[in-house]
């Protein structure tokens, strides 16, 4: 069993942490998040709601149950005893039916009432924030305050390189707020280091777990998707193929969480942001960097779908479109073999190009669709043609 203890709060001089000591196998160890002092005031001492859900999949895929020392949420007990836990495990060979051993409260915190989201400059925050600051968007549902989080986006363990690069993306996630009269949040964690769990098989319950740590702040929270709702699958590893189940079973009596951007495919997204001038200088990508590299698969991606848009100058200032062009023949060939594997995103981007009238070379068609067996390939030409005949076609197709 996991035993989860009463949270509690300390300071230093520069941050407020929420604290929780946590019992299992015989050892205990202390789980935080962090905040800075001036929205320290927020933090949920008295629920568990946030330990709960950060060590909700590590205790099922261990079979152990959860007691707490602080009661739950009245709302968010009731889905995860009645619906979540029972829905996972029998979706999920790797996770157990577990119970919650809880006190439950049905009195409301609280609240500020602020709406927020996060803000990573990615294609699905950018477009969340563009989308829920429009128009169309009630005056009460407006995102007017961005979070930026450590739960294991920037490493799945965490650790110190984790939080360094965290810092550094941070730093322009706090300046995109800044110019954009946004207020600003930043929430670290233990957590990664602790359950060292895959992120991508466990970021929905990891994310909004920090956000239920300061649940004082928010009476709305924008999680942006990355899977359309037409996509939907419960029994997928990562989360969002199901967000729009999970969120609402993880909303309780003081914040609602919403799936956003769900309606459209990536290539809708990006040019719904290319009519986003804030996106301009900030958009941020890459899987690797702090800067969009411009080789990584998300970065190649994001610029064919611009280049199929027409819209890829606008982003000069946050991509190097020089090296892109440069690198014209290799990316047209990721394409063309990301188009024959069938993948959706590469197809809409393919579809677009043809239909703008941007050409892709033929040799480019060909590579791409040799490129998963190129060893092969090269090992059979080799075999069956002159050393000056293989000299010439592998100039020919593979160094350009």
């Amino acid at each position: 069993m996991i035993l989860i203890g009463k949270p509690y709060i300390e300071e230093d001089d520069e941050y407020t942490y929420l604290k929780s000591k946590i019992s299992y196998n015989g050892n205990y160890e202390t789980l935080w998040y962090k905040t800075r002092k001036d929205y320290g005031k927020y933090f949920c001492t008295e629920r568990s709601d946030s330990f709960v859900i950060a060590l909700l999949l590590f205790a099922m895929s261990k079979g152990e149950d959860i007691k707490t020392e602080e009661p739950i949420s009245s709302r968010l007990y009731s889905n995860l005893v009645n619906n979540l836990i029972i829905t996972l495990s029998k979706t999920h060979t790797e996770y157990h039916k577990i119970n919650i051993f809880s006190d439950v409260s049905k009195d409301e915190l609280y609240n500020e009432g602020r709406v927020g989201t996060g803000i990573s400059c990615g294609v699905d925050s950018l477009q969340t924030i563009y989308q829920y600051t429009s128009n169309n968007c009630p005056e009460n549902l407006k995102v007017n305050t961005l979070t930026m989080l450590n739960m294991g986006s920037h490493g799945d363990f965490g650790g110190e390189k984790a939080r360094e690069l965290y810092e550094k993306r941070m730093k322009r996630s706090e300046q995109f707020a800044k110019n954009n009269k946004f207020d600003f949040i930043m929430i670290d964690s233990n957590i990664s280091e602790y359950i060292k769990m895959s992120f991508v098989e466990t970021h929905t319950f990891r994310n909004m777990s920090a956000i239920l740590a300061i649940q004082k702040l928010f009476k709305v929270y924008y999680y942006a998707s990355g899977i359309p709702i037409w996509d939907f699958e419960i029994s997928k590893k990562d989360p969002a193929y199901y967000d729009i189940y999970t969120l609402n079973m993880l909303s309780n009596e003081n914040i609602t969480f919403y799936s956003t951007g769900m309606s459209f495919t990536r290539l809708e997204k990006i040019d719904q942001i290319t009519n986003y001038k804030l996106s301009y200088n900030t958009l941020n990508v890459c899987f690797n960097e702090d800067k969009n590299c411009g080789k990584c698969e998300k970065c190649v991606r994001t610029l064919l779908a611009l280049e199929a848009l027409k819209k890829i100058d606008l982003y000069k200032n946050v991509f190097d479109l020089d090296a892109y062009k440069k690198r014209k023949y290799k990316n047209y060939t990721i394409l063309m073999h990301q188009k024959y594997k069938k993948n959706k995103n590469f197809v809409d981007i393919y579809k677009l190009m043809k239909k703008n009238n941007i050409k892709i070379p033929l040799i480019c068609k060909i590579k791409g669709r040799i490129l998963p067996n190129r060893v092969e390939i090269k090992r059979f030409l080799q075999s069956i043609l002159s050393q000056e005949m293989y000299e010439k076609l592998k100039n020919k197709f593979w160094k350009k």
